[in-house]
């Protein structure tokens, strides 16, 4: 690990100097569109690459010198930097290296020692790549193949405090293995405690509401995910276990009971008492349960890393579940580590009908390509994800989004 130097003379840190900038740099790069979400040249510039102006340049701390551009239908001016990942920042942090330490069991205060920043920055950067993380899962989705059954189950954590449990609904692919959706619910403690516990969840209970069909509603956002990979292709089966929130999720569900009175689709229950071998419909999801157990440093059992923030929470999930789709090998068998590029050419992606190439544009936009909210066509609860309005518990104001994460 390359730390800073310090000065002999003094305790302040030497931070590298800044980047240096390729000067063709500026005349190669095109704008893809314009950045304002109210201008016509917003989704749909001229294909003739003369809507704009080249206005100048600008000094950047970081950057050094930049583009900037103006845009001939609502004199907007932005910039190279406007459609980077690392737009507005005042300090250079490896997103690759973060993303390695999100998949890698790292909690949030040892990512912030090993890239020597706050807790502050790891926050504000998992959350940027969350936003690029729920677009890049959006796409898998609706580009994946519609030819497997799908099994889905709930992941049972906490945040903020274990009076305080929730049910991760996760979608897989039973055949591939590929995550392709996730959902959450908010649920009441249960189970056998003590006088004095049951004092305490009294208390919270009076400060915190809870849904009696939080379960029910998440599973049927579920069930959307699950339509869209349907669609087209003539229905499918989906496994669960027979909690009873999915059998009325499944029934109060409109397109599903329609394609199901056709035959098109069916909903496959399976005791969660039987034998967790490969031959047990729920073998995917319950893999992918394991592996979160094992990754994730927040939802490791009897630790004191668990997660404060629910769309933290949230965020660092979708990006655990991008990488597990795109650069994790989907069978590793021995004790030797497969190449990134062998990772692409059998990963969980591929088997759900992504290419290679396709799989790797994926990658290197989560890294660098800024994704807009207004041009994205995202799922309610991926929007609600987006803009942080998933509640955390006992937290009194709402979650700070910049004004730039909603463009």
């Amino acid at each position: 690990m390359n730390l800073p130097a310090r000065s002999p003379r003094s305790s302040r840190i030497e931070y590298p100097a800044r980047r240096r900038v390729d000067p063709d740099q500026h005349q190669k790069f095109v704008p893809p569109f314009c950045p304002r979400k109210g201008c016509s040249f917003h989704r749909h510039p001229p294909a003739d690459r003369r809507w704009y102006w080249r206005w100048g340049f600008f000094s950047d701390r970081i950057f050094g010198r930049v583009q900037r551009f103006r845009c001939k239908c609502c004199s907007r001016c932005f910039s190279t930097q406007t459609f980077s990942v690392h737009y507005f920042i005042k300090r250079m942090i490896d997103l690759r290296g973060l993303v390695q330490l999100i998949v890698s069991a790292a909690s949030v205060r040892a990512s912030a020692r090993m890239l020597c920043c706050s807790t502050g920055s790891v926050g504000n950067r998992t959350d940027r790549l969350m936003r690029q993380a729920i677009v890049t899962l959006s796409d898998i989705t609706s580009e994946a193949c519609r030819g497997e059954e799908l099994c889905a189950d709930g992941f049972r954590t906490f945040c903020v405090s274990q009076y305080f449990p929730c049910d991760i609904a996760i979608l897989v692919g039973s055949s591939s293995d590929t995550v392709y959706g996730l959902d959450y619910a908010l649920l009441r403690r249960s189970g056998a405690m003590s006088e004095r516990q049951k004092q305490v969840r009294a208390k919270l209970d009076s400060r915190v509401t809870f849904d009696r069909r939080a379960s029910e509603k998440s599973f049927s956002r579920i069930l959307d995910i699950a339509m869209r990979l349907w669609a087209g292709g003539g229905g499918g089966v989906l496994s669960t276990d027979k909690h009873p929130a999915y059998r009325a999720a499944w029934n109060a569900h409109p397109h599903m009971q329609h394609l199901q009175a056709r035959g098109w689709a069916r909903h496959r229950r399976v005791s969660s008492r039987k034998p967790r071998t490969a031959a047990n419909p729920l073998r995917a999801v319950n893999y992918i349960d394991r592996e979160i157990r094992k990754d994730r440093a927040d939802h490791h059992r009897e630790t004191v890393c668990f997660a404060r923030n629910v769309p933290r929470m949230l965020g660092r999930l979708v990006i655990y579940f991008v990488m597990h789709n795109l650069v994790k090998k989907r069978r590793i068998r021995g004790s030797r580590s497969p190449s990134p590029l062998e990772s692409l050419h059998d990963s969980h992606a591929l088997h759900a009908g992504i290419t290679a190439d396709r799989q790797a544009n994926m990658a290197v936009g989560l890294l660098t390509h800024r994704r807009f909210l207004s041009r994205e066509l995202l799922s309610p609860f991926h929007r609600t994800m987006w803009m942080k309005r998933v509640p955390t518990p006992l937290k009194r104001n709402p979650e700070r989004v910049p004004k730039y994460a909603l463009a």
